[in-house]
């Protein structure tokens, strides 16, 4: 987990009110946040927490980011968004899928927003391939194949973040490091991959104009 400079934090203090910003830690419990606040590790979550207000949420069934994050998407749970896992079966055959957004049954919070006039920004959401038509701008997360000008929205933003921030990667792929035990390379990807798509959000956090981040 990234602590944020006191620079960006300034530049969130200085948002408009009427804006949103959302960030979601997949993964991150307060289990693993509470002792970390208290070892001085994550000043800027202690600040949130101090001053705002905090609690336990119950997760969807099944817990799983998949269903999880849908539910976030579309204000649905699974059995009426329909997504349960990042794979699915195929009707015809049983082969094995990866799930794409359009599969997800509902509409989108940024699509919501969108059709009120809201400009929205949304940046490495896992299962928002392939992206959708919103009123801003949107760059897939996991459940992407690859890495081209179809996994953002305006599709010529892809040459605007290459030129501006860098090569855009999903996430790490570490599989070869773990199979030859060099777990010090893996840790190095990920911080890598983790910096760069900081990079791209507080670019697009400072360059764009929107209302829901």
């Amino acid at each position: 987990m990234r602590n944020s400079t006191a620079k960006e934090v300034e530049i969130m203090s200085e948002v408009n009110h009427n804006k949103v910003v959302v960030i979601g830690l997949d993964g991150a419990s307060f289990s693993l946040i509470m002792p970390w606040i208290k070892e001085g590790k994550l000043p800027v979550l202690a600040k949130l927490i101090q001053q705002g207000v905090w609690g336990n949420l119950k997760s969807t069934i099944p817990y799983n980011s998949a269903p999880a994050w849908s539910s976030f998407i579309t204000g649905k749970n699974p059995g009426k968004h329909g997504i349960f896992d990042f794979t699915y079966h195929t009707e015809a055959n049983y082969d094995i899928k990866f799930i794409s957004s359009l599969r997800r049954r509902g509409k989108s919070v940024w699509k919501i927003l969108g059709e009120q006039g809201k400009k929205v920004c949304a940046f490495n959401v896992p299962i928002t391939y392939p992206p959708e038509e919103v009123n801003g701008c949107m760059i897939s997360g996991i459940t992407a194949p690859e890495v081209n000008e179809k996994i953002f929205y305006p599709r010529e933003l892809f040459k605007e973040i290459v030129s501006k921030v860098g090569m855009y990667k999903i996430k790490p792929f570490p599989r070869d490091q773990i199979r030859q035990n060099r777990f010090d390379n893996v840790f190095d990807e990920m911080d890598s991959v983790l910096s760069q798509h900081h990079n791209v959000a507080n670019y697009l956090f400072q360059k764009k104009d929107w209302d829901f981040f």
